[in-house]
């Protein structure tokens, strides 16, 4: 390839992905700290959809679940990689998304590898409380969390695969 068939020659092809790949790490670290509980849900519902059918997208875990106000909807991007590495779920495939926010993007298919260590995980991880519930003064609520970072790096957690 010619550096002029490059989308961006100010970045040697050696060093753009594995800085890339060391972004998109960093912001799906983050957002591990700052989104546990929306991520413990989304797990949560990505598993349990998977243990009906046959195969999930980030797609069908946002429709199956609320994110609070001023939460940015690229955390979910952090959602499949621990299950993924854990060995009860991998890739499948990839699909355009049916969402008109993603704008046709790719998405990941996802499909259950292990439907009793998926078990064993979600009984594990209850869910965690929802926001309902701190609005109510039912639970001590959290202290406000960081922002998401703006950048379009988070993927859809397909490290190591």
């Amino acid at each position: 390839m010619k550096p002029s068939d490059r989308l961006n020659p100010s970045i040697p092809p050696s060093n753009g992905r594995e800085a890339g790949e060391r972004r998109k790490r960093d912001a799906l670290e983050l957002h591990e700290v700052n989104r546990d509980d929306v991520l413990s849900r989304g797990r949560r519902a990505l598993l349990e959809i998977l243990l009906r059918s046959d195969v999930a997208t980030a797609d069908d875990v946002r429709d199956a679940i609320t994110l609070p106000p001023g939460i940015d909807a690229r955390c979910l991007g952090s959602i499949p990689g621990p299950l993924a590495k854990a060995g009860i779920i991998e890739c499948s495939g990839y699909v355009k998304s049916s969402r008109p926010a993603r704008h046709a993007s790719i998405l990941t298919v996802w499909r259950l590898v292990d439907g009793s260590a998926a078990r064993r995980w979600l009984a594990m991880n209850p869910a965690p409380p929802d926001d309902d519930d701190a609005a109510a003064g039912m639970v001590q609520a959290d202290p406000p969390k960081k922002p998401s970072p703006t950048a379009a790096t988070v993927g859809l957690g397909v490290e190591g695969h």
